[in-house]
């Protein structure tokens, strides 16, 4: 969104002794934007609880969800294509290595797919998972936790 002033919510810092003082002290306010998150942008438990059903249940159009994120054993993946045609999820280490592969065949335009992995055997880590399908390619990150 665009950046709106937030000196209202800033609080004194600590005073300096000459210099910038960026810790929020009254000289240094006006110096201060910042984004306001948006109500859908905060998470809250019950969110976080409710991870794999929301990849089952609300992906409408056109792209990939992950749940869970950070994941143990296994993540649900969910997928819609805007193109018929072949697709593949490919999971890469975060040096670039391919740890993982299935190709999905021909995936229908507009028909969710689901997907369970096993990441059991995987170390903890960034990962990147990449939908490619006839007309894209999309990349998420995802977190293993050990």
């Amino acid at each position: 969104g665009t950046p709106t002033t937030q000196v209202q919510n800033l609080v004194n810092g600590a005073s300096g002794g000459g210099g910038n003082n960026y810790t929020g002290s009254s000289g240094s306010f006006d110096k201060f934007t910042a984004c306001v998150l948006s109500t859908a942008a905060a998470f809250s438990q019950e969110r976080i609880l409710n991870e794999e059903e929301d990849v089952q249940n609300n992906i409408t159009e056109a792209g990939l969800l992950v749940a869970p994120n950070p994941a143990t054993n296994y993540l649900t993946l969910s997928f819609v294509t805007t193109h018929t045609g072949n697709s593949a999820i490919v999971l890469y280490s975060i040096d670039g290595k391919k740890v993982l592969k299935i190709e999905n065949g021909i995936s229908e335009a507009g028909k969710k797919y689901y997907k369970k992995l096993d990441i059991s055997k995987l170390s903890g880590g960034l990962y990147l998972i990449q939908l490619r399908s006839a007309d894209k390619i999309i990349i998420k990150k995802i977190i293993i936790n050990r």
